[in-house]
């Protein structure tokens, strides 16, 4: 498929992935498989005349040079910045036996085509996305908590243990795969072919950490944002991971002062974390997400029927999903207000030296930018199969579909977006 995306080329590309376990790691696999099917690659651009925007000879670049990831983004980025290609990430970790159509074709021909090349790694197992095996010992606690002293007798003693234990499972088998089959104990983010920005929420303080190379300063919307260096990518990755109340925070030394600190999801707090890529100039930002909440069809009916884990789904997707918009309205709010200050000046007739400085004094203001592109991945409200798909499930032909399903949402978008930017508004893919 040929797309004119000649608006989003040679320009600095960030891509955000957000978290939804072993589901969303699929489609996120998805997206990038169809991203790289189109040109888009994963990795810094090393040549500067690419970058030359004076250039009158300028070839078409799509490097995506800026991965941030939450939870399960946060792992499938890590293998990104790793130089591992999409497909070999779906061959390794996911596997890809259960592709059929296109898509295993193309895996087949790109492995074909590298041969020895072809990069492989251990695949991902239970073993490793749930660990029994707790992180460190807690601390003595004191006994001012009893969130079970009002209950009857009988369920105090059913709920008690509740009391006692942190999470189900620990994400330290990730922080361990990590470490054995990708990474070094002395690996580093500065280490990686793209800048990776891994964010996860603090349990005992408020705001997040954005673990990365860079120690930018917090962002003026969230002054208890921080960004972390010094940690190693494993460790920031479990993280991200640590999704309460199935895993257990995730412990890190603080470097700058004497005592752990616990981290947990990093979708939590913020969800994709735009505001890492606005930070970090980039240009373009393509976000990826499957928090996309049921919406009622006559063949499934209501989640009333489906119980409680399926009510629970659809409640957190709902404050997720509003999250997420909330920030496309603000863009679109500043959008709105810029352009119609920019229209009232022209009418009455403001020079265009005074135009632009008071735009550039909104935009500041604002802390917006009216030629950043924001491109939305994520599935139609009428896919009820992947809000349905289990979370946790390594199952071959679930991880298939969902990467089917990221892969041909990705076409469709990217599709739609360059009939809206085709100057002729010619839809053809020819």
């Amino acid at each position: 498929m040929k797309l004119n995306l000649e608006q989003i080329s040679n320009k600095k590309i960030a891509l955000a992935l957000s978290g939804g376990v072993v589901k969303a790691a699929t489609w996120h696999l998805g997206v990038a498989l169809a991203l790289e099917e189109l040109g888009f690659t994963f990795e810094k651009s090393h040549d500067e005349k690419l970058n030359d925007k004076k250039s009158h000879n300028k070839k078409l670049n799509f490097n995506i040079e800026t991965c941030i990831g939450s939870s399960s983004g946060s792992l499938i980025g890590l293998y990104l910045a790793c130089g591992y290609k999409p497909s070999e990430i779906i061959t390794s970790a996911f596997s890809s036996n259960k592709l059929s159509g296109p898509l295993s074709d193309i895996i087949s021909e790109q492995e074909k085509s590298q041969g020895k090349e072809f990069k492989k790694f251990k695949r991902l197992t239970y073993k490793d996305i749930m660990s029994f095996r707790a992180p460190i010992k807690r601390p003595p606690t004191s006994k001012i908590y009893k969130p079970f002293e009002d209950f009857p007798f009988v369920f105090q003693k059913i709920f008690q243990p509740l009391a006692r234990i942190s999470g189900l499972f620990s994400t330290s088998g990730i922080s361990s795969y990590l470490r054995k089959h990708l990474l070094s104990d002395k690996s580093t983010f500065a280490d990686f072919n793209l800048d990776l920005f891994i964010v996860a929420s603090r349990l005992d303080y408020s705001g997040k950490v954005i673990f990365s190379k860079y120690n930018y300063p917090a962002p003026n919307h969230d002054p208890m944002a921080s960004f972390y260096t010094g940690v190693h990518p494993a460790d920031a990755v479990a993280a991200s991971m640590s999704v309460p109340p199935l895993y257990s925070p995730y412990p890190i030394k603080n470097l700058h002062k004497d005592r752990t600190d616990y981290f947990i999801d990093g979708d939590i707090r913020d969800t994709l974390s735009h505001h890492v890529a606005i930070d970090h100039n980039c240009e373009v930002i393509i976000s990826s997400w499957t928090h996309t909440p049921y919406h009622y069809h006559d063949e499934i009916g209501s989640l009333v029927n489906y119980g409680l884990p399926a009510i629970c789904v659809q409640a957190i997707y709902l404050m997720l999903q509003k999250k997420i918009l909330n920030t496309k309205y603000e863009v679109q709010k500043a959008n709105n207000v810029i352009e119609n200050v920019y229209q009232y000046m022209k009418d009455q007739n403001f020079s265009s030296e005074h135009i632009k400085n008071i735009i550039d004094i909104i935009e500041k203001k604002l802390d917006h930018n009216r030629s950043r592109i924001y491109i939305d991945i994520c599935p139609e409200h009428n896919n009820y199969e992947l809000f349905f798909s289990r979370f946790f499930s390594l199952d071959q032909d679930l991880s298939a579909a969902a990467i089917r399903m990221g892969y041909e949402r990705t076409m469709e978008v990217l599709k739609s977006f360059s009939c809206s930017c085709s100057t002729n508004h010619n839809c053809s893919t020819k």
